[in-house]
């Protein structure tokens, strides 16, 4: 990470590796319960305050490379506007949680990945460490015990 990003955007460089340490953190092939960061970094990237590698954007999604991949391809599927957990779907925002899969498909597309995993931790006690929606989207070397 050059100088002038961590002058510019501060504390990323120290929360990048505190994110980083949660997200590696594993016991017996099972999730570690990990609390929600105190800050939405999502926001922050959609509002662009912090940068991201993006690699697709819509009206109502923003998805970007995540910072401490799985897999070869790693990749953050958001939707712009604010849901905490998927646990806030209803019939009146039913068609945003399909544009994150219709934003996976189209990432598919240009990546020239015909087959992913798609992902959701829904909730801290099921690894939901970021408090903003978001579908992960993993290339086919992501291992797990699914």
């Amino acid at each position: 990470m050059n100088k002038n990003f961590v002058q510019k955007f501060g504390g990323f460089s120290r929360r990048k590796l505190i994110f980083e340490k949660f997200a590696k953190k594993k016991i017996k092939n099972k999730i570690e319960k990990m609390a929600f960061l105190r800050e939405n970094i999502f926001q922050k990237i959609i509002d662009k305050k912090l940068p991201a590698d993006v690699v697709f954007e819509s009206e109502k999604i923003l998805a970007f490379r995540d910072i401490a991949p799985k897999a070869a391809t790693h990749i953050l599927i958001v939707p712009k506007k604010f849901f905490r957990t998927a646990r806030e779907i209803s019939e009146k925002n039913l068609e945003i949680f399909g544009e994150l899969f219709l934003a996976a498909k189209k990432i598919s597309e240009k990546l020239k990945i015909p087959d992913y995993k798609l992902a959701m931790n829904v909730g801290e006690n099921a690894g939901q460490v970021v408090p903003h929606v978001h579908l992960h989207f993993l290339s086919p070397d992501f291992q797990s015990n699914l």
